[in-house]
């Protein structure tokens, strides 16, 4: 996200920083994700609002009002795996039936002597921004989601610690009838839903077909 600057660009954007004037938030890549939102603020130096960052599904939020900072897009749906294995096995969101990844991170706020309202991380592991006296949050590790936008600690001192994007997963899926046997990584998890086998390496790891 944007610092007083535009949102960088990505496969998602981030979302855009606010000095005295406002900010847009940086370009998605086509095919991997959208724009973050544009920040807020009231002109004066004294209430900003951060954009939401882009998530995979969805753009990010624009800040409002000059002192709420916009929620990061939602992710994406995969029915790689079912809810209840993504619940066993800790990797995206679950949301009803629903497992999202890749979820933009919230916008950060700051008001000078009050209350900014931090923004919400979107579906998909996003982390909560940040706003006066609460830091912001990282990105759910094994869901890709982006970290929360910076606010402040305190009413007009200082700046909340800016936190990281969650580690990604990489998920295969093929039936278990071709499946070798042949996996290395203690990281990675092997189990059968319903006539397919299920790989999922949360760090390094191989499979030798």
């Amino acid at each position: 996200g944007g610092g007083n600057r535009v949102g960088g660009d990505g496969g998602s954007g981030g979302g855009g920083g606010a000095d005295s004037v406002s900010y847009n938030g940086g370009a998605g890549t086509s095919g991997q994700g959208n724009a973050g939102g544009m920040a807020t603020a009231n002109g004066a130096g004294t209430a900003f609002a951060g954009g939401g960052g882009g998530g995979k599904g969805a753009v990010g939020a624009n800040g409002t009002g000059s002192t709420s900072a916009g929620a990061g897009g939602a992710g994406a749906i995969s029915t790689i795996i079912t809810s209840s294995n993504a619940t066993t096995y800790s990797v995206g969101e679950v949301s009803g039936s629903d497992v999202y990844y890749a979820g933009g991170g919230g916008g950060g706020a700051y008001l000078y002597q009050g209350s900014g309202t931090r923004g919400t991380g979107g579906l998909g592991g996003g982390g909560d921004g940040g706003q006066n006296g609460v830091n912001s949050q990282a990105g759910t590790n094994y869901t890709g989601g982006g970290g929360g936008g910076q606010g402040n600690t305190s009413a007009g001192t200082g700046q909340g610690s800016r936190q990281a994007g969650g580690d990604g997963v990489t998920i295969l899926k093929f039936p278990n009838a071709r499946f070798s046997g042949t996996v290395t990584g203690s990281s990675v998890e092997s189990f059968v839903q319903g006539s397919d086998r299920i790989l999922i390496f949360k760090s390094s790891g191989t499979y030798t077909a």
